[in-house]
């Protein structure tokens, strides 16, 4: 197998694309938390990505969804008690 290079995984060092283009900590971190927030958090319709769907003995369970290729069951309404 050949070698792992010398990119971020085997260095450790990650860069912050945010900074490199100007961008605080505080401005890169408020981007990661608004994008966060649309992907788990955000319309069922238009953003969000992620979709809980219950629990097993191992826990929670949930799916990512692709929306372009219709890949994933559409998500549904919750039963409210």
């Amino acid at each position: 197998m050949p070698g792992d290079g010398n990119g971020a995984y085997k260095t450790r060092q990650y860069r912050d694309l945010f900074a490199e283009l100007g961008n605080s900590p505080a401005e890169s971190r408020a981007k990661i938390e608004k994008a966060f927030q649309q992907l788990f958090h955000g319309d069922a319709e238009q953003e969000r990505l992620y979709f809980e769907t219950g629990s097993n003995a191992s826990g929670p369970l949930a799916y990512i969804t692709d929306w372009a290729n219709n890949d994933a069951p559409a998500p549904r309404a919750r039963a409210t008690a």
